[in-house]
């Protein structure tokens, strides 16, 4: 949409996703008139010192489109940080709602919060950081094991956004992108259970 209102014709807008998207990103695509594919890719860029045509495809790869443009634009949209999880050996999994590579198996002794677990609503971020602190204190042997129980026990339900990930932790082995094909001119939120099963004040 934002380079719509600089001036370039946008042929369309890929999302590999099949659902989940910003509904007012989609509504700002509709108002400007500009197709949105839903579980879609770019497979191929053609051209010779400048892109000339490109091909999108679903992701089964059943069906195929050619575009013709000048200008190729990819994101990866928001991702976490999970670098050190898979340092540590994490098993990573693809989670098709955020968009995220979120952990499925932690090391033993490690734990994770907030937009690692595919959260992005503050408060649930702030809440799922207490919870992995006193898991990472009761590890080392603090005795944190009521206060883990309690603050699984008392935390409400926290808002997240639509897109949100159904992401479970688990304590431990011991114990988861968009295109817009351009020519350049010439001249929901809801609310869910938080991963743990806790809650957050409203």
């Amino acid at each position: 949409a934002d380079l719509f209102d600089l001036g370039l014709k946008v042929a369309c807008v890929a999302d590999i996703r099949a659902d989940g998207q910003n509904p007012d990103l989609m509504l700002a695509l509709a108002e400007r008139k500009i197709p949105l594919l839903k579980g879609w890719v770019a497979t191929r860029a053609r051209g010779g010192k400048a892109v000339e045509k490109v091909t999108l495809a679903t992701v089964e790869g059943t069906v195929k489109r050619e575009f013709d443009c000048d200008l190729l634009v990819a994101s990866a949209g928001l991702t976490p940080v999970n670098g050190p999880f898979i340092l540590a050996g994490a098993t990573m999994r693809y989670d098709s709602l955020t968009g995220y590579f979120l952990p499925t198996d932690l090391p033993e002794k490690m734990f994770a919060a907030g937009r690692m677990t595919g959260l992005n609503d503050p408060v649930s971020i702030e809440a799922s950081g207490r919870l992995a602190g006193l898991n990472a204190a009761d590890a080392t042997g603090a005795g944190m094991g009521a206060a883990v129980a309690d603050a699984q026990k008392n935390f409400p339900l926290c808002p997240a956004p639509s897109a949100a990930a159904s992401w479970s932790p688990r304590r431990s082995r011991a114990g988861k992108a968009s295109s817009a094909l351009t020519r350049t001119p010439r001249s929901r939120t809801s609310n869910r259970p938080l991963p743990w099963g806790s809650t957050c004040p409203s």
